[in-house]
Formats: structure tokens, C-alpha cells, sequence
């Protein structure tokens, strides 16, 4: 019987240590804490998502022509049919007024061509600001290099203010602006060294929710008679 006391007693001096050295050496362990993974976020994005940029092949004074990219939008959802989803309405917005540009330099209204324009206009990049009244002469003179045809416009690109500053670009643009480029063969070259350079592409922005064109392409406002030498 006092063999057996003495072995317990022998045992309890063996294991106690043992545990209170494990014990000492796990709290000094630093804890590694493992981040739960998520598969799918569905959390509200903390920016808008900048919409990619929307091209039609041709804009005449009948309209868009061609196919435009039937989902231009990075959220576009496809549910087996053909689905686009827009973040912005101003795009389509852009899109409309550059028809009604079309239409009216198309059918040589000055008028038409007025209501469209901001009461200054800029160009795109650096420079002084010209009269609406100058921009309206400008197209005048543009009128007369048009052909048969009007004014036909491809590869109509329709670009957001986000979109130009991420291709850092240096134009002329302001938060909720929107840029509209073309190409266009429909006008002849003029005569004379000071003949107008039709534009290729317009900046529209938003004055008390209606769209007005604040800047054409440098080339274009550069034939102003009145910086003419």
C-alpha cells in the first residue's frame, strides 16, 4: 500500500510540470486567427462602376444605322435571351442629342444647331472660349463643304467623363460630362488655307437637366475668324 501512495505521489511530480510548462507555452503562442472566405459578395459596391463605352457603326440624318455593341455595360446580364442592363441614362441621353446634331447640320439649320449649343463653347483641350453666335458662323461655312449625302457620321463612340479620365486623355471634360467622338467623309475640303475643319467630336454637359454641347474639337473652333491672322 505505501508502494502504491509512493508511484501516485512520483506520477503527480511528473505529469504537473509537464501540463504547466504545455499551458505556459500555448499562452505565449501568438492565436492565428483565419478569415472566413466568401464565395459570392453581394455587398453594394463602394463606387459606381464606370459603364464601357458605346459604339454605332453609322449616324445619318435618318438615325443610328448598323448594330451597335449589344452590351456595352460591364453588368450587362444575359438570361438566354439578349439583355442589357444601364447604370447611367445620360449615355443614351448623349446619344440622342448627337442624332439631333446630325439631323440639323444635315439639313443646314443654323437654328436647329443653336438650341443644341451651350452659351459659350470651348474646345476640348486648353484654350478661350467662342460665342455661341461664332460656333453658329462656324457651322454656316461648314454648310457649304457638306455634300449630297449631309452629314453622315461612323463609329460614333460615346464615352463617360469616367472613362476619358481613366484613359487619361487631357480633354476638357467635367464630372458628369459626356464625350462624343465620330468620323465622318461627308464634307469636301475647302478652298481657301481658312476653310472650317468639320468637328470630330463634341463634350456635352448637363445645365438644369437638359444637355447642351460645351466643347467641339480644337481643330474645329481654331478656324474662329476672329483668331484668324
Amino acid at each position: 500500500m505505501a508502494r502504491s501512495r509512493l508511484s501516485a505521489a512520483l506520477r503527480a511530480r511528473l505529469v504537473f510540470p509537464t501540463l504547466t510548462l504545455c499551458l505556459t507555452a500555448c499562452a505565449a503562442s501568438p492565436v492565428t486567427t483565419v478569415a472566413p472566405s466568401r464565395a459570392l459578395d453581394l455587398s453594394p459596391a463602394s463606387a459606381p462602376v464606370d459603364e464601357a463605352d458605346l459604339v454605332v457603326p453609322r449616324v445619318t440624318a435618318a438615325g443610328p444605322t448598323g448594330d451597335a455593341d449589344p452590351c456595352p455595360s460591364p453588368r450587362c446580364g444575359r438570361a438566354g435571351v439578349p439583355g442589357d442592363v444601364r447604370l447611367d441614362d445620360r449615355r443614351d441621353e448623349a446619344l440622342d442629342v448627337f442624332v439631333r446634331y446630325v439631323r440639323a447640320v444635315s439639313a443646314r439649320d443654323a437654328d436647329a444647331v443653336r438650341a443644341l449649343l451651350d452659351d459659350e463653347v470651348r474646345p476640348a483641350r486648353e484654350g478661350p472660349a467662342v460665342p455661341r453666335e461664332t460656333v453658329i458662323n462656324l457651322h454656316t461655312r461648314l454648310f457649304d463643304l457638306m455634300d449630297v449625302r449631309g452629314f453622315e457620321a461612323s463609329l460614333v463612340r460615346v464615352s463617360s467623363y469616367e472613362r476619358v479620365r481613366q484613359q487619361g486623355r487631357g480633354l476638357a471634360l467635367a464630372p458628369g460630362d459626356w464625350l462624343v467622338e465620330w468620323t465622318s467623309t461627308s464634307f469636301r475640303a475647302g478652298a481657301s488655307p481658312l476653310s472650317v475643319t468639320p468637328p470630330t467630336l463634341m463634350v456635352l454637359r448637363w445645365r438644369e437637366g437638359t444637355a447642351r454641347v460645351a466643347c467641339f474639337s480644337p481643330e474645329f473652333l481654331a478656324r474662329n475668324p476672329a483668331f484668324a491672322p
